[in-house]
């Protein structure tokens, strides 16, 4: 299988407990590609947007609808994202493959600053 991994925006570090989260979450997403998905492709991306972590997960396999009943990997990453308060979206039709997004709220100490409209881009930009 053909595999992409993007890692970008991200240009602190994070509370440990979020750290190890992300990660949780997109190991499972990646676990499940590999067992489950049949796909030749697959893309895992993680971002920041805005005051917003986000987890994309993209295969050109089977489809999740073809899933009668989804497992424990994507129980336990639907409870973890729901911990975090943050929202799963699940694009996916049989034999189209899947799109997962997930979008974490960051901790009210990292989000931006309206006042100085500043961004991850932007501190990547000045700090190059």
């Amino acid at each position: 299988m053909q595999s992409n991994f993007s890692c970008h925006a991200l240009s602190q570090r994070f509370d440990h407990s979020l750290e190890v989260a992300i990660y949780r979450i997109s190991q499972e997403l990646v676990n499940n590609i590999v067992k489950h998905a049949q796909a030749t492709q697959a893309r895992l991306e993680v971002f920041r947007e805005g005051d917003l972590i986000i987890i994309e997960a993209q295969d050109n396999g089977k489809g999740i609808a073809a899933l009668h009943t989804p497992g424990i990997g994507l129980k336990t990453i639907r409870d973890r994202v729901k911990l975090l308060e943050g929202t799963l979206e699940i694009d996916a039709a049989t034999g189209q493959g899947t799109l997962i997004t997930i979008s974490l709220p960051l901790p009210k100490s990292l989000q931006l600053s309206e006042s100085t409209g500043e961004n991850s881009r932007d501190y990547l930009d000045q700090n190059s």
